[in-house]
């Protein structure tokens, strides 16, 4: 080969080499915009779930045996400690179900950063230690005449 020519290996090792950083790239770009979707959609997930809990809850006087909608509130803002005591009692699969979500999720009262326990438990659902994904929404309400944060997390 002569000198300052490019041999035929030489070509196709960099058609190669271009080939797979474009679609390393190209896969890249379709990864983050696919999570962006994602993560909006948990944002909604989030802000809808987090506006039944507000919400008194169908029927107003509900039981584990005929919820249809899960509401915490006597729709003014304060818990009803009847509703969150039982809330906290019912498992996880029928809670996400009733509440329409196949997400994950994480539902607290706060007070600061500390955890309120009601009825002997501090949270429905498990902490997003490993979430990939995560939204969180925070609503205030009034729980034993003090100002609570409610924290909804919806993750997977």
């Amino acid at each position: 080969m002569s000198r300052g020519q490019v041999g035929s290996i030489d070509f196709i090792a960099s058609i190669v080499i271009v080939s797979i950083v474009t679609t390393i790239f190209i896969q890249y770009i379709f990864s983050s915009y696919s999570t962006g979707e994602s993560i909006s959609d948990l944002s909604t997930e989030a802000a809808r779930i987090s506006e039944s809990l507000m919400s008194a809850g169908l029927p107003n006087n509900w039981t584990e045996a005929d919820v249809r909608r899960i509401g915490l509130t006597d729709d003014n803002w304060r818990i009803n400690e009847t509703k969150a005591v039982l809330f906290y009692q019912i498992p996880d699969s029928k809670i996400r179900h009733v509440l329409g979500t196949d997400s994950k999720l994480h539902i607290a009262l706060y007070n600061g950063t500390n955890p309120i326990s009601v009825g002997g438990f501090l949270a429905v659902g498990e902490f997003p230690f490993n979430a990939k994904k995560i939204a969180s929404i925070s609503r205030y309400v009034i729980y034993r005449s003090s100002v609570m944060e409610l924290r909804v997390r919806v993750w997977q």
